[in-house]
């Protein structure tokens, strides 16, 4: 694990230092416009089951090619990432229970984020993917019984 903790921070400082990245939304959109965000959960959400939801807002272009492109493999590799990454990230982490509407509460310096994940650790594969949320104002996030979607509002 040692290792792995001083491969993700040296990568991190490698990337960092060449100033390079290749994700696609990190360079198409210099900060996120994000600025609300709202979670609706059908009362038969995740087989009726409560939903671990991480919404991770990035600053850092250089750890955005670290973040995994499925809420399985963030799950695994969430405490190892948040200790690499550090201050180049907020984590609003909630658990959703089924038949919930809520309105997440986005951290203030949301709209320095250069990437903005949510990460829905769902029992089905099909809402397994990570949304990215960063190019949108206004996002919901609709957690129904098999899978995830994202409507822009």
């Amino acid at each position: 694990m040692k290792k792995l903790m001083t491969l993700l921070m040296f990568l991190v400082w490698g990337v960092s230092f060449l100033g390079r990245t290749n994700d696609a939304v990190a360079q198409a959109v210099s900060t996120t416009p994000l600025s609300e965000l709202a979670v609706v959960a059908d009362a038969d959400a995740n087989l009726n089951t409560a939903t671990n939801l991480d919404i991770v807002i990035i600053y850092d272009r250089a750890a955005v090619e670290l973040f995994p492109k499925t809420a399985a493999g963030w799950f695994a590799q969430k405490h190892e990432l948040l200790t690499a990454v550090g201050r180049s990230l907020d984590l609003v982490s909630l658990q959703v229970s089924p038949g919930t509407q809520m309105p997440v509460r986005l951290p203030p310096r949301t709209r320095n984020a250069v990437a903005v994940y949510s990460y829905a650790n769902y029992s089905s594969q099909m809402g397994q993917p990570v949304g990215v949320l960063t190019a949108f104002h206004k996002m919901t996030i609709h957690l129904t019984s098999g899978t995830v979607v994202y409507t822009d509002n």
